[in-house]
C-alpha cells in the first residue's frame, strides 16, 4: 500500500531531499482513517468526471467526507487511459493516494496528493487542492485564480476548454463557472521547505516543478470528489475492514520494519433490482440489442444513489459495437 511506502520512506534519502515532506505526510496518514478504493469505484468515478457537471453539483450538497482526516488510495491506470502529457516523462503511477483534511462541515478543506511508480519510490506533490462543496461555497485560496477564469474570456477560449475537457462540452456554462469556484490550488504546506530549497537553487527549477505539478493535480480533485460522492450513495457497499494480522506486524517489528496499516476496502455493489435490469431487456417480448448504459447519479429525497455503468439488452439481437468500442477504449 502507498501509505506503508510513505512511512517506510520517512527519514530516508528521498525524505531528506524533500526536506522532511514524507515524514510530515506519513505522520498525518497514521492518524487518518484509511480507505482503499477498488478499480470499479475509480472507474465509476472516472465516468462521473466525464459527464455533465450540473447533476454532480446537485448531488454534492448532500455529500460529506466520512471523517475530518481521511486517507484514500487507489490503483493507478484503472481507466486504461494512457497519459496525454508530452512535455515531461510521466509514467502512470502504480498507486495514487490523497490525504483529505476537512473542516467541521466535512465539506471544505485541503487535499494533499502522493503517488508511487513501479520503481517503488514514492512522491509527494508540491501543490495541494483546496475545496468547498458546501451549498453556499466561499472564496478559496487559489494560485491559479480558476474561479475567476471565465471573466473576460473569449468564445475561442471557451471552445478550447470544451475541446480539452469533455465534461465542459456537455455542461451549461454557468455550471462550469460554479464548479471552478469550488476548487483552488495552493503550495503544499508539507513541502514548503523543499520548495524554498528548489527556489534557492535557481535555474528556473521551481517554475518547471510547479508547472508539472499543476498538470499532475488538475484532474485529481474532481476525480476524488466523484469517488466520495459514490461513497455517499445509498446503494454503495463498504465491503469490509482489512486489518493487518498481528503476527505479521510483530514479525516486522522484530526485523526493525514499521508496522503495516489497517484499511477499509470500498467497492460498488449493485442492488438486486439494478442487477436484474442490467441483464434484462426493457421489454422481454421485444428485447433490445446489447448496449452499455452510462453510470449516473439519481438524487432523491432519501439521498443520493449511483447507478453503475452496465450492459443491457440481448446479444442475440445484436450489439451497439461503436458504443462498446468507445467506452472500452
Amino acid at each position: 500500500m502507498l501509505a506503508d511506502d510513505l512511512i517506510a520512506a520517512s527519514g530516508g534519502k528521498d525524505d531528506e531531499l524533500y526536506q522532511g515532506a514524507f515524514t510530515n505526510l506519513a505522520r498525518a496518514v497514521r492518524g487518518a482513517h484509511r480507505f482503499d478504493l477498488t478499480p470499479e469505484v475509480m472507474m465509476s468515478a472516472y465516468t462521473i468526471t466525464h459527464s455533465p457537471i450540473g447533476p454532480q453539483l446537485r448531488a454534492l450538497s448532500l455529500c460529506r467526507l466520512p471523517f475530518a482526516r481521511t486517507w484514500f488510495e487507489w490503483p493507478g491506470g484503472f481507466a486504461g487511459v494512457e497519459s496525454t502529457r508530452t512535455d515531461v516523462h510521466a509514467p502512470t503511477p502504480k498507486r495514487m493516494g490523497a490525504l483529505v483534511e476537512a473542516e467541521e462541515s466535512l465539506q471544505r478543506g485541503l487535499i494533499t496528493f502522493a503517488w508511487v511508480h513501479a520503481n517503488g519510490r514514492p512522491n509527494v506533490c508540491p501543490l495541494s487542492i483546496t475545496f468547498d462543496w458546501t451549498p453556499d461555497p466561499q472564496p478559496l485560496e487559489d494560485l491559479t485564480k480558476a474561479a475567476r477564469w471565465h471573466l473576460n474570456k473569449s468564445e475561442e477560449e471557451w471552445r478550447d476548454l470544451a475541446a480539452k475537457f469533455p465534461r465542459v462540452a456537455m455542461s451549461k456554462r454557468e455550471d462550469v463557472v460554479a464548479d471552478n469556484f469550488r476548487f483552488g490550488v495552493i503550495y503544499n504546506p508539507m513541502t514548503l521547505k523543499f520548495l524554498e530549497a528548489v527556489e534557492g537553487a535557481g535555474m528556473g527549477l521551481s517554475n518547471l516543478l510547479l508547472n508539472a505539478a499543476i498538470k499532475d493535480v488538475e484532474g485529481e480533485g474532481p476525480l476524488l470528489r466523484s469517488a466520495l460522492m459514490l461513497m455517499n450513495s445509498r446503494n454503495l457497499a463498504v465491503a469490509e475492514a482489512r486489518p493487518v494480522p498481528v503476527r505479521l506486524n510483530r514479525a516486522r517489528a522484530k526485523s526493525g520494519k514499521p508496522p503495516l496499516l489497517d484499511y477499509t476496502l470500498i467497492r460498488i455493489k449493485l442492488s438486486r433490482g439494478l442487477a436484474e435490469r442490467a441483464g434484462m431487456a426493457s421489454d422481454p417480448r421485444a428485447p433490445s440489442r446489447l448496449h452499455l448504459v452510462r453510470g449516473h447519479f439519481k438524487v432523491r429525497s432519501s439521498g443520493v444513489y449511483w447507478w453503475s455503468p452496465h450492459a443491457r439488452g440481448d446479444a442475440r439481437h445484436g450489439a451497439v459495437k461503436d458504443q462498446v468500442r468507445k467506452v472500452v477504449r
